[in-house]
């Protein structure tokens, strides 16, 4: 075979291509820039590249709950009192926020809070009922569960004043117990 044979071929081969390629820089000294094969190069791998985020992204923002406040709202002053049945209160967490900023109980009963954490279940929550925002002194301090569960917490509320509470775990989730 001689070494021009290579030219008799189908010009569009991986070989001769390439052959041509090698030939140009060698005479000149600068490699081509070739568009010859560029036809048959296949755009789906560039195109599963921006894809396959753009579905990761998709689900993960739309298996996610959604967001019922904004943060920094903390709850918009919802009051929490007690339900018709008795003194049973319901809190809940989300979203490393409580959905109230007030509970208000009635001095020296047995009061029952219904605590749901709606968080994930790496993101661990809990009530705790303080005398004053130092947390110094504490009255309660419910028991951490992790997301997705809910506890009830009993305990006697205080006498009649303004207490607070918080997340032990997260301490800027915190609000106010009016006992009145």
């Amino acid at each position: 075979m001689d070494a021009d044979d290579w030219r008799a071929g189908d010009p569009d081969e991986p070989m001769p291509v390439r052959r041509r390629l090698i030939d140009e820089v060698i005479a000149t000294g600068v490699p081509a820039v070739s568009a010859a094969g560029a036809h048959r190069r296949r755009l789906w791998p560039a195109f599963l590249y921006l894809l396959i985020p753009a579905i990761a992204l998709l689900l993960i923002y739309g298996l996610r709950e959604p967001v019922r406040s904004k943060p920094g709202d903390a709850g918009g002053g919802k009051r929490i009192e007690a339900l018709e049945d008795g003194p049973t209160r319901e809190v809940s967490a989300q979203n490393i926020m409580f959905d109230t900023d007030i509970i208000t109980l009635e001095p020296g009963t047995e009061t029952i809070v219904h605590f749901e954490n709606r968080d994930v279940s790496s993101i661990r929550h809990n009530i705790a009922l303080y005398t004053d925002e130092t947390a110094a002194e504490p009255i309660f301090s419910g028991e951490i569960i992790s997301g997705g569960t809910s506890i009830d917490y009993e305990f006697e509320s205080p006498a009649e004043g303004e207490y607070f509470f918080r997340c032990d775990v997260h301490p800027g989730m915190n609000g106010t117990v009016l006992v009145e």
